[in-house]
């Protein structure tokens, strides 16, 4: 992988953010919008120790839960070879991590370190890889199975269960072995994620489709119905049939996903 730090140097280096507050990035968070938050100017130390850790995490990458990862990606270093991985400030809350198309059209990961301060410099290294090891499953998958394939809500929503319960499912813990999937409060989450889940996919109306695709996916971690239901799903396959089922079932394909095993149960 290759960063680009130029945004993220401008502000380190004190220069106007006007100059780079019409980045692309900025245009494309959110299709149709503009979104810019002026980065907070004292923040700047805090920002470069973040910056250093990231240039340490990308050079030595190593995903998390790697024997599940290099089982369905086997190829992956070679595969990430060419991706870019941007530095920027004045990503508004929530969006500190994300994979968009940048104007050639190719996939590029956007962390915005101001962000990512919230979780601290001193787990910055963890934060890093996790959320490396989360982008970089969402660049992997969409080279096997392109996003715009989903054209319909319905379709639209399959995808996200795949694509993000695989991106959360691999990045919420270092081995996903050792979190406990089963305790009560894992339990209640599931139940209503896949609740909400079932609920939302059957919306007709058009202005709360596009409400319910902005939020399956965003706000606080546990509240993206979305990535939670997938996230599960994976879980489930992984505990039921190891990797081989995972690789099975990611072989299948997103259109296949939500009928390989039966949630609506919960």
């Amino acid at each position: 992988m290759k960063i680009n730090a130029a945004i993220v140097d401008d502000y380190l280096n004190g220069v106007s953010s006007d100059r780079y507050s019409d980045s692309w990035v900025f245009n494309e968070i959110e299709k149709g919008e503009h979104l810019f938050d002026e980065p907070d100017r004292d923040l700047a130390p805090k920002v470069q120790e973040i910056r250093d850790r990231v240039d340490q995490v990308v050079n030595s990458f190593i995903p998390f839960n790697y024997k599940i990862w290099s089982g369905l990606f086997p190829e992956s270093q070679k595969r990430l070879e060419s991706v870019f991985v941007q530095l920027v400030v004045g990503c508004p809350s929530p969006y500190e991590a994300m994979v968009r198309e940048d104007l050639n059209h190719r996939e590029v990961i956007i962390f915005d370190l101001i962000r990512f301060n919230r979780y601290g410099s001193l787990r910055a290294s963890e934060i890093v890889r996790a959320m490396l090891t989360h982008e970089c499953a969402h660049i992997l998958l969409h080279q096997d199975y392109p996003e715009n394939s989903a054209a319909s809500y319905k379709d639209k929503m399959k995808f996200l269960l795949f694509d993000e319960g695989l991106a959360h499912f691999l990045a919420l813990s270092e081995d996903v072995e050792q979190y406990d999937w089963n305790n009560k409060e894992s339990m209640a989450r599931k139940k209503e994620s896949f609740h909400i889940f079932n609920e939302v996919i059957q919306e007709q109306d058009k202005n709360r489709q596009k409400i319910f695709l902005r939020n399956a996916c965003s706000g606080h971690f546990w509240e993206k119905f979305a990535c939670i239901t997938g996230m599960f799903l994976w879980s489930d396959t992984y505990a039921s049939s190891g990797i081989k089922g995972v690789k099975t079932v990611y072989e299948k394909g997103w259109k296949n996903f939500s009928n390989t095993i039966c949630w609506r149960k919960y």
